[in-house]
């Protein structure tokens, strides 16, 4: 049976979830799956943002104020060849979302 999942046939590099997003355009989740090991390298290294937010809030509470403002992190915008493909992108890195829950852009 063929696979719906598309194979890659080469390296994603460093990958994130979509923090250059418009702010209305977060993407809170996401699965990567691998159908074959490779045969050398592969690692990963994830990160839990509640530990991180934890983390810098015992650290310094102004950590966390700090990196809650509205302009707290801006990506740069991409142009290729010339043409803007994408604006620079700002906002927080944490944020609480609708549904009352915490999220960081990364």
């Amino acid at each position: 049976m063929p696979s719906i999942f598309p194979i890659a046939k080469k390296s994603i590099n460093w990958h994130t979830d979509g923090y250059y997003n418009r702010l209305s355009e977060q993407i809170y989740s996401m699965v990567l799956h691998c159908v074959r090991p490779a045969a050398e390298g592969g690692e990963n290294q994830l990160w839990d943002p509640e530990i991180i937010y934890i983390l810098l809030r015992d650290e310094n509470p102004q950590y966390i104020k700090a990196l809650m403002a509205e302009d707290a992190m801006t990506i740069p915008k991409n142009v290729l060849e010339g043409k803007l493909v994408r604006p620079d992108r700002s906002g927080p890195v944490f944020m609480i979302t609708e549904a009352g829950r915490l999220h960081m852009r990364r």
